[in-house]
């Protein structure tokens, strides 16, 4: 499939697509370079039981979430194998002012050359993740290792990820094998209202350990007096990029 943008005459549009049979899940795979969606003002877009499949040498991430977009991910929705080679934003999703709402599914097996190999949060945009994986994504790119950051997700300035369940494992980077914050991005890892667990972020240890070959195999923080996290944080470990707590 060549690139798609889903867009609206200033009307509140919800675009959802599944596969018919959740046994019989089916892929949608961009032939060519570019975004395989690019969701903008006003809708909504909601992945089920459905797979975005990328390319190995692609221009920029597989989808993009502009300002005033949402995209949700449900269960059976996976995002992958895009390995971006010529740009920061991200090899997964780019979140260009939008927000990404993850109940379930996974974002695995992408790369984003400098930074956010699963996901790049960027323009005040928000992510909040509930359940579902990021997995073996990575940041590769060539150069001063220390641009190379955010193996999982990147988190840039005056943008917020909260992270209420789900797993970040596998994920490879310089600088923040799991999560790289910027010195005015925010992460939380906090159970949500009525739950009492928030998910795990894997650290440098074990067969689902993130991997940071400068600083901070789970997060690394741009702020602060203390700026990693290399052990795991579990079920009911909490932390904020806004305190020195757990951190390292």
């Amino acid at each position: 499939m060549n690139a798609a943008t889903v867009s609206t005459l200033g009307r509140n549009v919800t675009v959802i697509i599944r596969s018919a049979n959740p046994s019989d899940i089916k892929t949608i795979q961009l032939e060519n370079t570019g975004f395989l969606f690019s969701v903008g003002a006003n809708i909504t877009l909601k992945l089920q039981n459905i797979v975005l499949k990328g390319v190995s040498s692609n221009t920029g991430a597989l989808v993009q979430v502009g300002q005033g977009a949402t995209l949700i991910l449900e269960t059976g929705g996976k995002i992958s194998l895009n390995t971006n080679t010529s740009s920061q934003m991200s090899g997964g999703i780019y979140i260009n002012g939008g927000n990404l709402i993850m109940n379930g599914g996974e974002i695995s097996d992408n790369n984003g050359y400098f930074r956010g190999g699963g996901i790049y949060v960027d323009n005040m945009g928000t992510v909040t993740i509930q359940e579902g994986v990021i997995f073996r994504n990575k940041t590769s790119g060539s150069g001063d290792m220390s641009y190379i950051r955010g193996g999982g997700i990147y988190i840039n300035n005056n943008c917020t990820v909260r992270m209420n369940g789900g797993t970040i494992s596998s994920n490879t980077s310089c600088r923040g094998g799991g999560v790289y914050v910027a010195s005015s991005g925010l992460f939380i890892k906090r159970p949500a209202s009525g739950s009492s667990t928030s998910g795990i972020i894997y650290g440098s240890i074990g067969e689902n350990a993130n991997s940071a070959s400068g600083n901070g195999d789970a997060v690394y923080r741009d702020n602060g007096s203390l700026h990693e996290r290399n052990a795991t944080l579990g079920y009911y470990d909490e932390i904020t990029s806004q305190s020195d707590t757990g951190w390292e």
